[in-house]
């Protein structure tokens, strides 16, 4: 493991900031061991490249049946998820018994949007090329390039740009998952020319091909087909009844047929095709079968919607789905003779891969396939998906990879009762829904390691497409030595068994199939919220085990099933969400976090026994009838704290730990050192300054009573000698209000100035997006809200010390580090140092506020009392009034 020069040359130039890295072992036990041990490798070799590292455990390394895969930002990342193996993250599982018949699923309108596949179109050299070829056969068939429409000027993605989760952390503080409904999105022109069928169809066509194309030049090759709707056409291109031309041709010129009828509605109602007969008066037509109770119909606008108002009335579940006609109706009659002439003037070919028809949901015969009858059928029968999935699940052990936007199609598979079989279907998809926050490029990684996890064989060298990567020295004994390890003896684990022996399949319940096919551990749930959610989950999806991170989609969820939550949440919680909060909250956990919050907005109205259900999701602290939350979290070096949201810790853990803001420009910590923290927070620094000298001791400050309570309980883990003040320091002994914000404690102020706080905020936002972090363009058109939601605050009345004071009361000889991070107060703490009490303090880190020419003050304070004194400002601050000021007592005075 010390060969670190030869790691560092010729690394692999990654274009993007998601890795995909990939282990096998020939035991679950030897797999773990193998994660510690590349986990301890990539600690103790921490500047290699960690594209390199993907490509070295992607190419070279022996396969083995017991797999595992995570996605990973960065080394740091890396390191974290290979310790913890988050369930969220990182995926396992055995190749024994594993699905490995791939079925590509092809969706119809109604999922499409403005940016769909940029990432990809942008990076991805085979899914940009056949994007392009596609574009350029229809640029004279609709008059425009396709490409304007999908993809705007001004929206380009800059290579090296970070892809990552941060929208979802900084959603646990600003509730930014909650702003990005469809209905908030202000639709431009671009956007509704996509939701033109003459546009949306051949748009949606090139997308859907050109990621077809993607995955089997990777190697994941279908070996059966099934679309729905417009889906069908390019099934029917990839199995050759279609050339390319032929295919964008006619659906080219069957969109703008449809385009010349009158506009209609559709609506997607739960309800079976018996059930649904009743309400089928005039000018309302079934347009697709979908499940047993899962129907769509379609009609004119005016009488869609006032079926629709009437369904809810009943307490029928029903949404609209966005389209511009009654597809897959007797509306389309009117055109079907003039089609089915268009269809005769192609030359139709017999499918070499086998596809389900919509028309009779069966496989389709030669014969079909080539009739021009046939698709004037398709065009205005009803789909018949359902009967479709029947078909495709008589034999067992496929994988249905969605290869479009969404994932509609998987969810209505994974609620078809043909999955109560033992051998349930992976369904996967190619790219994410319109409401997620995570980056496509992350999202089809995830989706090629689930791949690959099965035991599929990956083209690596035509998914990096002749880019320069290094396969690195690892060293030998990485992975041989963990095939010799002998597994001890242990008792499986009834609760979830991931890796599953052949001989075991046959007594696979059909709980622990799921889970298998989940690919993620069960978490259970943790406290009151999460349980009621789980209880409402299970009943929904008719599942006896659903864990806390268990994705809503993975589990067959879709839009009907979304609005049977809220109403089970409305009526089992008293709470009102929306249905862009279900698909923003995707699984139990992170639902049971903006459950939690919203409860707990509303606690002055709540009912007793809404605030009993939060009682274990959140530490209650009633303080002034004020509540704070109190998470669990995990640090990346393993210490457990508690913490209020995952955003601000994320960014003092990367400051103290990583950065070492307080360790550096000659600052020391050394044995026995005594030590103040003024402005704890919830103890980050104190727990770093235990860390980094042994037998120290901490004078811990923290004002705010909430954060206080967090702060005692994260120090009682330290090994040294802590005591705890719940004051805060100024320049004189007195009671003084506190601003507190709950979403962002560590701006809480004795001198609150929200609009300066917003200021530093957004410089904080640009400086994030100019150092290459892609969400942040998306968050900028947020700003105004989400900062809203941040600075919601409470006030404290508390008492606040002078240091001096605390010297002469505790008998404190000497203060080796006085650190102080106080939101504006620093100076005040300062010159609450009597003369005599200077000379005591050896180092001084302070983060100052430049008001008033603040900073000169500060610097010329310092030095007057002998220290050495620098001045520096974090990238992260630039154009904003913050700066650390460090001071280290000149011993030549």
């Amino acid at each position: 493991m010390n060969n670190t020069k030869s790691l560092l040359t010729d690394s692999c130039e990654s274009y993007n900031q998601s890795h995909l890295l990939l282990l096998s072992a020939k035991t679950e036990f030897i797999l773990d061991k193998l994660s510690d041990n590349v986990a301890k490798f990539i600690k103790e070799n921490s500047q290699i490249n960690i594209a390199d590292l993907a490509y070295s455990l992607q190419t070279n390394q022996q396969e083995f049946d017991y797999r595992r895969m995570l996605v990973c930002r960065d080394i740091k990342d890396a390191i974290h998820l290979l310790t913890n193996r988050d369930s969220e993250r990182v995926f396992s599982q055995s190749t024994q018994g594993s699905p490995n018949t791939v079925v590509f699923m092809f969706p119809g309108l109604g999922e499409q949007y403005i940016n769909m596949a940029q990432q990809l179109y942008q990076f991805e050299p085979t899914f940009r090329q056949h994007i392009i070829h596609c574009s350029e056969i229809l640029k004279p068939l609709l008059g425009v390039d396709v490409r304007e429409i999908l993809y705007p000027k001004g929206t380009k993605i800059e290579p090296n740009s970070q892809a990552n989760s941060l929208i979802a952390d900084i959603s646990s503080t600003f509730n930014l998952r909650q702003m990005l409904r469809r209905t908030q999105v202000e639709v431009d022109t671009n956007a509704q020319k996509l939701n033109q069928t003459d546009i949306a169809q051949p748009a949606l066509f090139v997308i859907e091909y050109a990621l077809a194309q993607m995955w089997m030049v990777w190697g994941v090759k279908p070996q059966m087909l099934i679309g729905y709707s417009l889906g069908e056409y390019v099934a029917a291109c990839l199995a050759g009844v279609l050339s390319l031309e032929d295919a964008l041709t006619l659906v080219v010129k069957r969109s703008q047929l449809i385009q010349s009828l009158p506009t209609g509605a559709m609506l997607a109602v739960a309800l079976s095709e018996l059930e649904i007969q009743p309400i089928l008066t005039e000018g309302i037509y079934l347009s697709a079968l979908n499940g047993p109770t899962l129907s769509v119909i379609a009609g004119s606008v005016e009488a869609v919607a006032k079926l629709e108002q009437q369904l809810i009335s009943d307490g029928i579940a029903c949404r609209q789905i966005q389209t511009s006609h009654a597809f897959h109706s007797p509306t389309m009659e009117e055109i079907l003779e003039p089609f089915i002439e268009l269809v005769k003037t192609f030359n139709l070919k017999s499918p070499k891969i086998p596809y389900i028809s919509n028309v009779t949901g069966k496989w389709i015969t030669a014969e079909e396939a080539t009739d021009p009858n046939y698709w004037g059928q398709h065009l205005c029968q009803p789909v018949r998906f359902a009967d479709g999935l029947e078909t495709l699940l008589e034999v067992p052990g496929h994988i249905l990879l969605e290869v479009g936007p969404g994932q509609t199609l998987g969810s209505i598979t994974l609620q078809h009762p043909a999955n109560t079989k033992i051998n349930q279907p992976l369904v996967l998809s190619s790219l994410p829904n319109y409401y997620s926050n995570q980056s496509e490029f992350a999202f089809v990684l995830n989706t090629l390691g689930k791949l690959w996890l099965t035991g599929l064989s990956i083209n690596w060298f035509d998914f990096y497409n002749q880019q320069h990567c290094r396969t690195l020295a690892l060293p030998a004994d990485l992975f041989e030595a963990q095939q010799k390890e002998v597994e001890p003896k242990q008792e499986e684990s009834s609760s979830d068994r991931l890796f599953l022996k052949e001989q075991d399949f046959s007594e696979v319940t059909q709980h622990e199939r799921l889970r298998l096919n989940l690919q993620n551990s069960y978490v259970a749930p943790r406290n009151n919220i999460e349980r009621k959610i789980v209880e409402i989950w299970q009943q929904i999806f008719n599942l006896k085990q659903i864990g806390v991170y268990d994705n809503f989609f993975n589990l067959g969820g879709h839009s009907l099933i979304a609005i049977q939550m809220i109403n089970k949440i409305r009526q089992n919680l008293k709470l009102e969400i929306s249905l862009g909060t279900i698909f923003t909250n995707l699984n139990v956990a992170d639902l049971a976090t903006f459950v939690a919050k919203e409860l707990l907005i509303e606690n002055n109205t709540s009912q007793q026994e809404d605030l009993e259900a939060l009682s274990a999701i959140s530490h209650q602290i009633d303080t002034d009838k004020q509540v704070v939350n109190w998470l669990n979290y995990k640090l990346i070096n393993g210490l457990e704290i508690f913490h209020q949201n995952k955003a601000e810790t994320e960014h003092f853990y990367e400051d103290i730990y990583e950065n070492r803001v307080y360790a550096k420009n000659g600052i020391t910590f050394n044995p026995g050192d005594y030590i103040f923290d003024v402005g704890a927070n919830i103890g980050l620094f104190t727990l770093f300054a235990d860390q980094e000298c042994d037998n120290a001791t901490i004078y811990t400050f923290e004002p705010s009573p909430p954060t206080f309570n967090i702060l005692k309980a994260n120090t009682s883990k330290c090994r040294g000698n802590i005591k705890l003040f719940n004051c805060g320091l100024s320049n004189v002994d007195k009671t003084i209000t506190l601003t507190f914000y709950p979403n962002s404690s560590g701006m809480s102020s004795f001198y609150p100035n929200e609009e300066e706080e917003k200021q530093v905020l957004k410089a904080i936002i640009l400086n994030k997006k100019q150092a290459g972090m892609l969400e942040m363009e998306q968050v900028l058109q947020y700003t105004d809200e989400l900062l809203e939601e941040r600075f919601k605050s409470q006030s404290f009345n508390c008492s606040v010390r002078t240091i001096s004071g605390i010297i002469e009361e505790n008998n404190v000889k000497r203060i080796d580090m006085l650190k102080i991070d106080v939101q504006k107060s620093e100076f005040d703490v300062l010159l609450g140092i009597n003369e005599h009490d200077w000379p005591k303090i050896r180092q001084i880190v302070i983060e100052v506020h430049d008001e008033s020419n603040r900073l000169a003050q500060v610097n010329f304070l310092l030095k007057a009392k002998g220290y050495d004194v620098l001045i520096e400002q974090d990238n992260l601050y630039a154009a904003t009034n913050i700066h650390n000021v460090y001071a280290v007592r000149n011993l030549m005075m």
